[in-house]
């Protein structure tokens, strides 16, 4: 429901993925095959071997999946620890974020990781900068930084939940 009503709010979009316009509509579909994915797309939870070794990891997906057909997302025990919605109280992300920020993966077009709100609102305004500067082609082409960011989807999705603002501020990331 999260993702379906994000689509509805352009200052998010406005704040994640820029100005341009046919980057918010790419971005409107790249948040549709997400929610397709999350809903048609059989999924298994595993612990993951690799999270001792990156200690702020939240959830992860492998570059090949063990089942092509199948979804597979390792858990990091951090994703236990997060509350299910983000919470102006609570760093926001959340683990319905981290779900999206995975199930985004699987569109098989998102594919940065550039962590954190604050920095995944930079991505989208260089491309307003540069849009601004040298012309919309520019700029379409900058924000396809936000557009094959995963976070950029997760923070889209929470911020549905928290004001843009308060998803701003201290918004670190996994």
């Amino acid at each position: 429901l999260a993702l379906t009503e994000s689509i509805k709010d352009p200052g998010l979009f406005r704040n994640f993925f820029g100005n341009e316009p046919l980057v918010q509509t790419a971005a409107k579909v790249g948040l549709a095959f997400t929610e397709a994915e999350m809903f048609v797309r059989r999924a298994i939870f595993l612990p993951g071997p690799l999270c001792a070794a990156k200690p702020d990891s939240v959830a992860y997906v492998a570059p090949f999946q063990l089942i092509p057909t199948v979804a597979t997302i390792f858990l990091c025990p951090s994703f236990f620890t997060k509350p299910p919605v983000p919470t102006p109280s609570f760093n926001p992300y959340s683990s319905m974020g981290a779900l999206t920020h995975e199930f985004a993966h699987f569109t098989r077009i998102i594919l940065g990781e550039l962590y954190g709100c604050v920095p995944a609102f930079g991505l989208a305004k260089a491309a307003d900068v540069v849009d601004a500067r040298l012309g919309s082609a520019a700029g379409t082409l900058v924000g396809a930084g936000a557009l094959l960011n995963a976070d950029n989807y997760r923070c889209v999705v929470e911020g549905t939940a928290l004001s843009a603002e308060a998803h701003l501020v201290g918004a670190a990331g996994p």
